[in-house]
């Protein structure tokens, strides 16, 4: 199998950038329980939903979603009911199992349908068998759900029509599923959770029209540009993997960096990405890791951070902000499994595993998210010139203060060839010199860390 390179490429990072408005928490539109809320029972709309791994909104506004576990509801002090169960023929005898369905909730009405059987294409009857993996929408609107295998059904992902809830198409996945993705023209991109390959959906018939094989790696998520072109997994074993082709999906995808990988050492294990309707890529972690971030970055200004404070963490705060149940308030993110953004942009839903809610946020233009005190100081590392070189090229960068400085120039697979500067500098333009006599045509990355903050570049030695 094809082993992964994993780059050093960091996200730049800028001090003082003022967000022109910000994502602010409306409500917890799906409710599974009153302990999540501080309305009790009369809030509960999907009684017994709990662990949301996935969401999205149809072009009607009705919100999809469904949860890794069975639903549960308690009856008196230690029974426990479970409304989706199954009773099935089984030999001379019958068996009781569950079954994790998709569930669609009408915000104007209260409206909740709960689907357990999907009617597939060829005419046969299916049961949502399997925990819920995660969700996207397509172009014409249709649902894209994954879900998981188990000993009564394989990993499956489905193109659901929102009007009937008929599957058009269904893929078989090889192994446990992380979540979907759609670009512009309707391509679905899926990808198994342990690993394996990359595959790309026709949208006509769910045939593999392209595929990245032998990605090593765990993923919970996938997204990818509207053109097709940029592909991002977010990669458990750190940072979020980008693939790029320049013919999309009519060409062949290479690994183009590693985004993210760590931050001031520590290591990024991204839980979550997603692409929003304006192009920015959004990651999250889980509630576990050391740094707790829900981040927007823009691939147009070189993955530059352009949202990262218009979301609470609860593992961030002294977690006394509590719900009268005792719960946190649905208010906080915790572990991010799936978003989904409604057709204009102007909302966006949060399935966050460590809760009973899908979370409702809407963009406030006049909201003051921005916090100095959250943003590193800015610097600006530059393009080597010439690029492609040969033997020589020049590294270009700018600090804003007196700073201690770091230089290093690696290979592609990680390794470190050179350390140009380790020491402190002054405020101003620099320009450092490289020789690369004594070493090989290809590609290096060259990384520069300023009092723990870093900016990677890439460059071509050509002999």
């Amino acid at each position: 199998m094809k082993q992964l390179v994993f780059t050093v490429l960091l996200v730049a990072l800028f001090a003082g950038l003022s967000f022109a408005g910000g994502w602010v928490f409306d409500e917890a539109v799906v409710v599974g329980n009153a302990i999540a809320t501080d309305e009790g029972e009369a809030a509960v709309n999907a009684p017994g939903f709990r662990i949301p791994y996935g969401v999205d909104v149809d072009n009607d506004g009705n919100v999809w979603f469904h949860s890794y576990y069975q639903r549960r509801i308690a009856v008196g002090d230690d029974s426990t009911y479970w409304p989706d169960d199954l009773t099935i023929p089984s030999g001379d005898s019958t068996l009781v199992v569950g079954t994790y369905p998709i569930m669609v909730l009408e915000p104007a009405t209260g409206n909740l349908d709960v689907i357990q059987f999907l009617d597939m294409p060829d005419g046969t009857v299916d049961t949502t068998w399997g925990s819920g993996r995660g969700m996207a929408r397509d172009p014409e609107g249709n649902i894209i759900v994954a879900v998981d295998d188990n000993d009564r059904i394989p990993a499956m992902v489905y193109q659901i029509d929102p009007s009937d809830y008929s599957v058009l198409n269904a893929f078989e996945n090889e192994g446990q599923n992380a979540r979907p993705a759609v670009d512009a023209e309707g391509f679905v991109y899926t990808f198994p959770l342990l690993g394996g390959a990359l595959n790309i959906l026709d949208p006509f018939d769910f045939s593999v029209y392209n595929s990245i094989p032998g990605v090593e790696t765990l993923s919970r998520g996938i997204c990818v540009s509207a053109d097709g072109k940029d592909i991002y997994l977010g990669s458990l074993n750190g940072g979020i993997i980008h693939f790029h082709s320049d013919d999309g999906v009519d060409g062949t995808y290479e690994v183009a960096d590693t985004l993210v990988q760590e931050i001031n050492g520590t290591t990024i294990a991204p839980n979550y990405v997603e692409m929003d309707p304006n192009g920015l890529l959004w990651f999250g972690t889980v509630e576990e890791a050391a740094m707790k971030i829900l981040w927007a970055l823009d691939p147009a200004q070189d993955y530059a951070i352009v949202d990262s404070t218009s979301f609470t963490w609860w593992g961030n705060t002294a977690q006394t902000d509590t719900t009268t149940g005792g719960y946190a308030q649905p208010k906080y993110v915790r572990a991010p499994r799936d978003g989904a953004f409604n057709t204009d942009g102007t909302e966006f839903y949060l399935a966050d595993m460590y809760s009973y809610v899908i979370k409702k946020y809407v963009w406030d233009e006049t909201a003051a998210v921005a916090k100095e005190e959250q943003l590193p100081r800015e610097f600006m590392l530059g393009q080597n010139y010439p690029n492609p070189f040969n033997p020589s090229t020049t590294i270009p960068f700018t600090l804003d203060e007196m700073s201690k400085v770091e230089l290093r120039v690696y290979d592609i697979l990680g390794h470190e060839i050179a350390t140009l500067i380790n020491q402190n500098m002054s405020t101003g333009n620099h320009m450092i010199e490289f020789d690369a006599s004594e070493m090989a045509s290809g590609t290096y990355y060259y990384k520069l860390v300023v009092d723990g903050q870093m900016r990677t570049r890439k460059m071509m030695l050509v002999k």
